[in-house]
């Protein structure tokens, strides 16, 4: 397996920037999602990692090797597509080994890997048959089992399920997540539903206009969001902002009061704005002497 570590990267086409001082650390074996709104520069990380752009400034290193200047084929990494990339005039078995058969692997080889990344994906009984004779999902399916049958340090993944239906999609992010799980293989996996990050990643790094605004673990980013633009992009129905009038830690509207709690060595300003999850909002009725909360009669 192996870590990946991308060190300032940045892109440029002609005067367009479009990405900036990109730096990003992923673990051996974790799963990590690049979510952001379309044009945000997810796609042209990954095609950079991929080796398939070329970066305008820093580098990309893979197990502490830097592969910026290598080509694709020699970076120990495989990609599925958002439109599949299956060959029409292949059979399933010949499209799964086909990255095997490109290496100049032994045929017996070829058979093994190939079988074993067709178990996984649970398209054994498809091996015969030729893409034009598949449905969208299996033939998905294919194209994560071409990838997984070179056993390949890291996998790349640019947003494969866009194109299912969403009953399919559904049953496809379970498959994924146990496969990839089972496999152990490092995986970049960009998409712009929050959805599928939320379920398949170990961490999500958040994209916006060029930059990383944050990356942990997907309860932290969900609970606590460095901007209004993640809590306004994470979450449905996304957080609600409240730019309101805060004296002494309480919000008075009206005779209703608010208690804004915060962490000891925050200091809440009267221009502050409020974020609310409506999902983690709770209301209690409180005793107007003693403070105490009142069961709801």
């Amino acid at each position: 397996m192996a870590e990946i570590r991308i060190e300032r990267v940045a892109k440029s086409f002609g005067a367009v920037t479009v990405l900036n001082d990109i730096s990003l650390s992923v673990a051996d074996g974790n799963f990590v999602a690049l979510l952001g709104p379309s044009g945000c520069g997810k796609t042209t990380l990954l095609r950079i990692i991929a080796g398939l752009e070329t970066q305008t400034d820093g580098r990309v290193l893979i197990d502490e090797r830097d592969v910026s200047g290598l080509p694709p084929r020699a970076r120990g990494l495989a990609m599925v597509f958002q439109n599949y990339a299956v060959f029409p005039h292949m059979t399933v078995r010949q499209n799964v080994g086909f990255g095997l058969a490109m290496d100049r692997v032994d045929t017996e080889r070829v058979a093994r890997q190939t079988e074993r990344a067709a178990r996984l994906m649970h398209i054994e009984s498809l091996l015969d048959r030729h893409p034009a004779h598949l449905s969208g999902g299996q033939r998905q399916r294919v194209a994560v089992a071409r990838a997984l049958a070179v056993e390949p340090a890291v996998l790349l993944m640019d947003e494969p399920l866009s194109n299912l239906d969403a009953l399919l999609r559904l049953e496809m992010r379970a498959e994924l997540k146990s496969v990839l799980a089972e496999a152990g293989t490092t995986t970049i996996y960009v998409t712009h539903d929050q959805t599928e990050a939320m379920g398949l990643a170990d961490r999500i790094a958040v994209m916006h206009q060029g930059r990383i605004v944050q990356e942990a673990a997907p309860a932290e980013v969900y609970r606590r969001p460095r901007s209004m633009f993640v809590g306004g992009f994470v979450g449905s129905p996304p957080m609600n902002f409240l730019r309101l009038p805060i004296r002494q830690g309480v919000v008075r509207l009206g005779s209703l009061e608010l208690r804004v709690v915060v962490p000891p060595d925050t200091a809440v300003r009267a221009g502050d704005t409020i974020a609310l999850r409506p999902d983690l909002a709770h209301v209690a009725w409180m005793h107007p002497e003693t403070g105490e909360a009142l069961e709801p009669s």
